[in-house]
């Protein structure tokens, strides 16, 4: 496993400062589902983006800990951010038995998810916790507004972006 981590770190193409308007953008983008946001990241300096070869990015605070994640044209919080401040996204929960599959990259089911929030719309981020602890476990795109979630038996219903294991969970700068 270490082995596929430093080929992780190898991948990386270029390392970028950003500017205080694109920490801007980023605090008016989410600042209303992250309260702390703006004592978390610096308006100048010291805010990073490293880009892949895949062009997607990570934003990095003080070259040490992972904020956002750029995946084509969106941004998402990381869950390493996620699993440290108080957050308001939209969530579902699923039960123990989807947790493996949910943080191997899957998709979320219908029959795995045991509550879902009124505020998960179509199409917006919704976060994915675990059923005991409701810990962050993932980061999801939903297909479905609150209201047919709740009507459906079976299907997809929201697109895995970021979980647990995988490479942006595992990158370290």
């Amino acid at each position: 496993m270490e082995f596929n981590l430093f080929l992780i770190i190898l991948s990386w193409n270029s390392i970028q400062s950003l500017s205080g308007k694109d920490v801007k953008i980023i605090l008016r983008e989410f600042e209303e589902f992250i309260p702390d946001l703006a004592n978390l990241l610096p308006k100048k300096g010291k805010t990073y983006r490293y880009i892949n070869d895949k062009k997607e990015s990570a934003i990095v605070v003080d070259h040490k800990e992972i904020m956002f994640i750029e995946l084509k044209n969106q941004t998402i919080p990381s869950l390493r951010l996620l699993k440290t401040t108080k957050f308001s996204f939209p969530t579902v929960v699923v039960d123990i038995g989807a947790i493996r599959f949910v943080t191997n990259g899957a998709d979320i089911m219908r029959p795995g998810i045991t509550q879902i929030s009124e505020e998960v719309t179509e199409a917006n981020l919704v976060v994915i916790l675990e059923e005991k602890n409701k810990t962050p476990i993932s980061v999801g795109q939903s297909k479905y507004d609150a209201v047919d979630l709740k009507n459906m038996n079976a299907g997809k219903c929201i697109r895995n972006l970021h979980y647990l294991t995988d490479e942006w969970w595992n990158f370290r700068p």
